[in-house]
């Protein structure tokens, strides 16, 4: 197996950004320059599912995305002084302009509409209408805002623990919390051993090998489970659908066997890396 030189990242950037938003909450201040960076696009989140009211600061409260599961997922974001951007973790700002609130609808206006990125935002020509709205049966979000059948959803409105769904025709439990594999295993597409293998994007900085299971000591973010269990090595447990940070800036998503967690301790992330480096190695 070959090697590559292990550039070491700054995994504290939620830290850093914490740290930032202390003076004036900078995320809650329109930058004019679209190099800004972080400030577009992380916010300390203070979402409340429980307030329906429309406002100003229920859409400061949080970042806003669209399906998760898109390889070119959009960010939109709101500011106090009536601004709002649109763009991507991988380009960053790419649409702009303002924002009014009337009557429980938000009127987007004043953006270019040269982005070659528009059509996919929802927006139209001149100004756009936009409501929001409310899903329990989404596996992500309870809350979206609908841009022209594109849904923006508000991080922090995830689906409560324990609530019973159906996902993809797989009748599921909502299960969050973050965990660390004990064990090599097998990440899939579907909550099955016949599952498509889905290659974890988080080791390409280490090694050249295309790695088709979670190592030990990788940290993971739980989703939901199935309601029903399997027995694979002589351990009865349901599946997981978590999500795993992919080594750049978002998540991959999948399914794994639920027999093979530890309980996440947030003082041993260092500890826990050197464990992956290990079965990398072997």
């Amino acid at each position: 197996m070959k090697i590559k030189l292990f550039l070491v990242l700054f995994l504290t950037g939620s830290l850093f950004y914490g740290q930032e938003q202390s003076i004036d909450n900078m995320l809650s201040t329109y930058q004019k320059d679209t190099s800004d960076g972080y400030s577009w696009r992380h916010r300390e989140n203070s979402y409340d599912t429980n307030n329906s009211n429309l406002s100003k600061e229920k859409l400061l409260s949080t970042i806003w995305v669209t399906d998760p599961l898109q390889q070119m997922q959009l960010i939109l974001v709101f500011y106090k002084d009536d601004f709002f951007k649109i763009g991507t973790r991988q380009t960053g700002v790419e649409i702009q302009g303002n924002y009014v609130i009337n009557n429980n609808t938000i009127k987007l206006n004043n953006y270019s509409i040269t982005n070659n990125l528009i059509s996919s935002t929802g927006l139209t020509q001149i100004s756009t209408d936009v409501l929001l709205l409310t899903n329990q049966n989404d596996i992500f979000y309870q809350d979206y805002i609908l841009i022209n059948g594109i849904k923006y959803y508000a991080v922090g409105s995830e689906q409560p623990n324990d609530k019973n769904m159906v996902y993809n025709g797989i009748e599921i439990v909502i299960s969050s919390g973050t965990k660390v594999m004990n064990d090599n295993v097998k990440f899939r597409k579907m909550p099955n051993t016949k599952g498509e293998l889905i290659q974890v994007y988080q080791y390409a900085e280490v090694t050249n090998d295309t790695i088709t299971s979670l190592k030990k000591g990788t940290v993971v973010e739980l989703i939901a489970r199935t309601k029903t269990e399997d027995k694979i090595d002589n351990i009865s447990a349901p599946w997981y659908f978590i999500k795993v940070f992919d080594g750049f800036e978002w998540f991959q998503y999948g399914w794994i066997f639920g027999g093979y967690f530890s309980d996440y301790d947030k003082n041993k992330d260092s500890e826990y890396w050197s464990i992956v480096m290990k079965e990398l190695m072997k």
